[in-house]
Parts: structure tokens; C-alpha cells; sequence
């Protein structure tokens, strides 16, 4: 039987955020010392350190693929390369919209998905452009899924929504709410289900076509 800890990681400050890469042999942390760092789990060594980051970098989430990943601090979303450590791009957010405080990737690798104070942002990964600023949360966004199917977007906030967004039109597509603040949600594998969580339990939400 496996030990409940195979491998201790240890890097030089706090970590804040993790993945791990979808076939398994390398995984990122995000630190509040404003690092990101690539890992080998199975022998618990440090591959690279991705350094760019001002501050506490909040967010972390690596492409279907493995070949890049994205990372968020305060202002900015930053894409790199996870085998040479070399940034590719970095993305502003605007002071007005608050801290980037989510950030997931579509599954075909083509867009990405912040969150920042009230706002959800979709972007192109290659060329930084915004192709939809989603709005109508009166309250912070706190977390940010998109289903296996690509198809939907969903966001979460303290303002207690759920709001599920088509990306490629930037319309709304759902709005559900609940009677408290709301801090993270994820997709069933189907993509016909979704599940947020919050300080007053866990919600189920099932979608029919």
C-alpha cells in the first residue's frame, strides 16, 4: 500500500495554487513569494522556476495538451513554456477589475478563462487578444470552470451566483443563485452537470439539452 505521502516538494515560500500536467510526470505550484514552479512528483525534484510574477501568484493551470500553462497574480495572467521555463506572453487586467484570482483553460488549448473582481475575461492564449469581457456579477468572482465539451463556461462569486456563459458568443446562457457566498466549482465529465460549493454547503446543478 502507498504512503500518504510519497514525496515532499518544497519550495521557498507558501503555496497558493497547484496542477498537475495531464499525463502525470510534471506538475506546477504557484507560490506567494510570486513563483511558479515545475516539479518532477515522482522523485520530488525541481525542474524549473518560472519568475515574472509581482506578488502572490493566485492561480495556476496547465493547457490539455502539456505544452503551456497559464498563471495569475494580482494584474496579470502570463503563459509559459513548462519545458524551457520562457514566458510567451502576459496579459494585463485592467486596475479597475480587481485581482485576477481564477484562470482555467478550454479543452481544446484555443482560449482561456480570468477572473477578476466582478469580471470574467476570455482570451486567445497566442495573441493576448480579449475576445469576450463577460459581465453581470454584482459581487467578487471566485472561481471559474469550463466544461469537458468546451461548450459552456461557468462562473461562481460571493454574490452567491452561478452563471453559465456560452464562450463563443459571450452570451449567458443560465443564471442560477443561491442564499450565500459561493467559492469554487466544477463540471461532471458529462458536462451536463455542475457542482459549487460555499460556506453553506455544496450545490448540485443538472442541465438538460
Amino acid at each position: 500500500m502507498a504512503s500518504a505521502l510519497d514525496t515532499a516538494l518544497r519550495g521557498t515560500s507558501a503555496i497558493s495554487a497547484v496542477a498537475f500536467a495531464p499525463d502525470g510526470t510534471w506538475l506546477a505550484s504557484a507560490a506567494d513569494d510570486g513563483s511558479v514552479r515545475i516539479w518532477d512528483p515522482a522523485t520530488g525534484q525541481q525542474r524549473a522556476a518560472l519568475t515574472g510574477h509581482v506578488g502572490r501568484v493566485t492561480a495556476v493551470a496547465i493547457a490539455p495538451d502539456g505544452t503551456w500553462l497559464a498563471s495569475a497574480d494580482g494584474r496579470s495572467v502570463r503563459i509559459w513554456d513548462p519545458e524551457t521555463g520562457q514566458q510567451r506572453a502576459t496579459f494585463a487586467v485592467a486596475g479597475t477589475d480587481g485581482r485576477v484570482g481564477a484562470v482555467a483553460i478550454a479543452p481544446d488549448g484555443t482560449w482561456l478563462a480570468s477572473a477578476a473582481g466582478r469580471s470574467v475575461r476570455i482570451w486567445d492564449p497566442v495573441t493576448g487578444q480579449v475576445r469576450a469581457d463577460l459581465t453581470g456579477h454584482v459581487g467578487r468572482v471566485t472561481a471559474v470552470a469550463i466544461a469537458p465539451d468546451g461548450a459552456w463556461l461557468a462562473s461562481v462569486g460571493n454574490d452567491g451566483s452561478v452563471r453559465i456563459w456560452d464562450p463563443a458568443t459571450g452570451g449567458i446562457s443560465a443564471l442560477m443563485r443561491v442564499n450565500s457566498p459561493l467559492q469554487d466549482c466544477t463540471w461532471s465529465p458529462s458536462s451536463q452537470s455542475l457542482a459549487a460549493a460555499g460556506g453553506a454547503g455544496l450545490y448540485h446543478f443538472t442541465f438538460k439539452p
